[in-house]
């Protein structure tokens, strides 16, 4: 197989890896588990905050790791950390345990989050083939979504037997991720980034250049920002809404279905986004998308049986992912890739540290059912407020308009 099949293997060995590391059986329970080991809303999101403390401070390394030395690396080590978290979240007892299980589970989603996306669009930018990464990358959310729908019910079905189980199993699908990641490819685009004498003095290069990078070209910075205010509101909603659910009387199975529900939704939007965003354009994503989004939260609010509207806004958050990937990776260098997004990633880290444990703090003071009410509120304000002005600022839709052709933009 020569270094161009290769390079096209790449595309459908990450659609299996995304679906078997995805196979995290603890992820619609986690928050019910540590509730039932004694910890209350406001530490459950102390946890959390201490999650994206430490992707904050580890995101951008992480990233210029994956940048200077490999992406295919970068996720290996990814998973060897997330295997970790799950064994420490099983022994821990004590809040410092669950503290640790939390920091090593950071440090895992650091050393994935960019370098995969990076790795598939470099592949497909070598193979000529760019203009195909928005379908790629719906169905690698496909991928992905699917994972949940059969970890989140089976993971709510183990966790009434036996919280274990349920981490024994994500076990077992860290090990098989971990075995497929060695067959990736490392595309052969940033070879040529010049090392300096000493790991500190490369990785201190290579972040000046990303930095100066928002400055040629603030769109990335726009896009970043948007795109990652979106992502927090949806899922801090995510975590919070499996312990409303559970206070509505419903069993770790039955939360479990909705949230499978909801990944059915993700997936189905993810698989039709090139379409839609082909008949919508840039506009109907980035303005059209939120104002349906901020419809469901008054909905998860307002409306008792509201169940459809998260299941609607698990899809539009799918579909929005989507798109506005496509859009940022169309302006970042090859050689800056990961690090950028990693850039992207410690802006939603920095915006969780505060937003998810004072949700936590309104649901322990006033309940969960008003809390809601707040979040609506904040979700019409600050995601309206931040899709039009990347329309009026950003001028999003000139600037792809100028770049269709190209398969990248450099400033």
């Amino acid at each position: 197989m020569n270094y161009k099949e290769k390079l096209n293997r790449n595309i459908w060995v990450n659609n299996m890896f995304q679906f078997i590391q995805g196979m995290n059986f603890t992820n619609g329970i986690w928050m019910i588990y540590l509730a039932f080991k004694g910890l209350s809303l406001v530490e459950i999101g102390i946890l959390e905050s201490i999650f994206h403390v430490a992707a904050f401070l580890m995101e951008v390394p992480t990233g210029v790791v994956a940048d200077l030395y490999g992406r295919k690396t970068s996720r290996i080590w990814g998973i060897v950390l997330s295997f970790g978290s799950i064994v420490l979240l099983m022994l821990a007892n004590s809040f410092i345990g669950y503290a640790m299980s939390f920091v090593f589970m950071a440090l895992g989603y650091n050393l994935e989050s960019g370098a995969g996306e990076a790795l598939i669009y470099d592949s497909l930018k070598e193979l000529d083939q760019t203009s195909k990464f928005m379908k790629v990358n719906g169905h690698i959310e496909i991928a992905m979504q699917l994972s949940g729908l059969v970890a989140l019910p089976v993971g709510g079905y183990l966790a009434t037997k036996n919280y274990m189980y349920a981490m024994g199993l994500t076990l077992v699908a860290k090990g098989v991720a971990f075995a497929i990641a060695f067959m990736f490819e490392e595309p052969k685009l940033v070879e040529h980034i010049e090392k300096q004498n000493g790991m500190f003095k490369s990785m201190s290069k290579q972040v000046k250049e990303s930095i100066a990078l928002f400055k040629r070209v603030p769109m990335t910075g726009y896009l970043i920002i948007v795109m990652q205010i979106f992502s927090l509101i949806f899922t801090t909603s995510w975590f919070y809404i499996q312990n409303y659910y559970k206070g509505m009387a419903l069993d770790e199975f039955q939360i479990g279905v909705i949230l499978a529900l909801a990944a059915v939704s993700g997936a189905l939007f993810a698989f039709v986004t090139h379409r839609v965003e082909s008949i919508v354009k840039p506009f109907g994503i980035v303005l059209g998308v939120p104002i349906i989004a901020i419809t469901c939260y008054w909905g998860i609010a307002l409306n008792p049986l509201h169940i459809g509207y998260f299941v609607l806004l698990a899809g539009l958050e799918g579909m929005y992912y989507v798109a506005m990937s496509d859009y940022l990776n169309r302006f970042i260098p090859s050689e800056h890739r990961a690090t950028v997004l990693s850039f992207g990633a410690m802006c939603f880290s920095s915006m969780m540290i505060v937003l998810f444990p004072l949700f936590g703090y309104l649901g322990d003071l006033i309940g969960l059912e008003r809390a809601f009410y707040v979040m609506a509120a904040f979700a019409t304000l600050v995601i309206l407020t931040s899709s039009i002005l990347l329309l009026r600022k950003g001028k999003i839709e000139d600037a792809l308009l100028e770049n269709r052709n190209e398969n990248n933009f450099t400033a």
